[in-house]
């Protein structure tokens, strides 16, 4: 008599498996928000956006980061005691975490503030700088359709409050959930940073973001004031905590702040901006208007190669165009070259009055003229780009609870990281700072007279950028 298969009489789990975590369980509600449009619109968009152009593996996704990121979370949630309620709030606040972000991911941030407040639509509480956190706001708490058997309302209005800041939560009246839940997600010590430190760091080869992630989780306790709960870490954990400090300085100053990847995000930065004005779309996308259907559409179906799609069209159609000439540049990685780097505070203007020309676009702009006639460059290659680079190591003197690092000691006692005797934070006393650097094109195939032009390039740009005041 022949056999037929019968099915198991145990369920099969519902799981994943991961290069940094092995296999990621998920349950059926989970698995409905990571199939649904909004979440898998994130397998198209880069999480270190174009950092492959200096470390080639550097492919991986803000989808994979997300799974992570839950996981994490959940391993952390556990940890602490929460309820499974509690933890399966948690899970899905970091699943949703990044599902507003634009193509290439914070590369959007800046031509989207620009265009925004120039079609003054920014909505009322909204900063600049944090639209991608309010779009995912709005993705949960507005986007009724997009949920539809998905996710309830209950659930995505208590995950909003969790990602959401004050303001946010203030404008969309939500319920402050405790304190340790938004930790978990977003504070000193979070999911998303384990998570990303460990995948950048295998996705680009490096070893600077290592850190024993096992150890780290192992060593949080929940910490009680009042009626709120916090996060906190046992004394014996300071050190693989300060390991994980390191290791953001470190992979910040090699990967994230690296010349190659600057060059490259402000080039598209620049492409995009000036298509604003050739492509309806583009226009449309990076206006943010939450108000309007269109934009909502265009967004769904935004990610890194429809982006560099519209860019190519555009390119096509005005060939002379600076985002023909960017456009065309990052697809050959002939990019441009950093000829002038230093810190805002060593220029000899006095630092209120540097600080406040590098922070105006148009005394960028007339900087970056003023660059390309004495290189004789095409001015719209030339770039002065301002950035800080925080430090992680840094001890800042806000008193504040909020963000800091709550180290329990043997007697349970509670104290910031920072104020702990012989501990790292505590001997850096280096303050994060504001960097210029200048970015030309130096096109010379020989290596020997490229080495040459870079040098007498650099020469003209220091004595324009340190006496530009005069």
């Amino acid at each position: 008599m022949r056999m037929g298969y019968k099915e198991p009489f145990y369920k099969k789990p519902l799981r994943v498996r991961d290069p940094v975590h092995g296999f990621i369980g998920y349950d059926e509600t989970e698995e409905r928000v990571i199939n649904s449009p909004v979440l898998q619109r994130l397998r198209g968009i880069t999480q270190l956006a174009m950092t492959y152009l200096v470390y080639p593996g550097a492919r991986h996704t803000r989808f994979e980061h997300s799974l992570g990121t839950m996981h994490v979370a959940g391993k952390m949630a556990r940890q602490v005691g929460l309820s499974e309620d509690e933890i399966k709030l948690v899970r899905l606040a970091a699943l949703l975490h990044d599902i507003g972000h634009g193509p290439f991911s914070h590369v959007s941030d800046v031509p989207m503030a620009v265009l925004t407040k120039e079609a003054g639509t920014l909505p009322e509480g909204v900063k600049p700088e944090k639209i991608h956190e309010s779009i995912t706001l709005s993705i949960l708490l507005e986007r009724h359709e997009w949920w539809k058997g998905v996710l309830g309302e209950e659930h995505r209005k208590r995950a909003a409050a969790i990602l959401a800041d004050d303001d946010m939560r203030k404008k969309y009246k939500l319920k402050e959930e405790q304190p340790i839940l938004k930790e978990i997600v977003s504070g000193p010590v979070d999911a998303d940073k384990l998570d990303y430190l460990l995948r950048d760091t295998l996705f680009c080869g490096v070893k600077y973001g290592v850190i024993d992630i096992e150890r780290i989780i192992d060593c949080f306790v929940p910490f009680e004031r009042g009626d709120e709960r916090w996060l906190a870490v046992r004394f014996d954990g300071v050190v693989a905590i300060e390991q994980l400090v390191v290791a953001r300085y470190q992979i910040t100053r090699q990967v994230y702040a690296h010349r190659v990847r600057r060059i490259a995000e402000k080039m598209l930065q620049r492409a995009i901006l000036d298509a604003k004005d050739k492509d309806e779309e583009i226009h449309t996308l990076f206006s943010f208007n939450p108000q309007e259907e269109r934009w909502w559409k265009t967004f769904l179906k935004s990610n890194d190669h429809w982006l560099m799609s519209r860019l190519e069209a555009v390119a096509t159609r005005y060939p002379e165009s600076t985002c023909a000439k960017m456009s065309e540049r990052l697809a050959a990685r002939r990019l441009l070259k950093e000829v002038y780097a230093q810190y805002i505070s060593r220029l000899p203007w006095g630092y209120s009055d540097t600080q406040s020309f590098f922070e105006t676009p148009e005394q960028r702009k007339r900087m970056e003229k003023k660059i390309a006639e004495e290189l004789g460059v095409d001015e719209a290659l030339v770039i002065v780009d301002v950035r800080e680079l925080k430090n992680p190591l840094h001890r800042s003197p806000e008193p504040r609870r909020e963000g800091k690092i709550i180290v329990i000691d043997r007697n349970g006692r509670d104290q910031r990281l920072e104020d702990m005797k012989d501990s790292l934070s505590e001997k850096v006393k280096v303050e994060s700072e504001k960097n210029v650097y200048v970015y030309v094109p130096v096109d010379e195939s020989d290596r020997e007279k490229r080495q040459s032009l870079y040098k007498e390039y650099r020469k003209v740009v220091e004595k324009i950028v340190e006496r530009f005041h005069e």
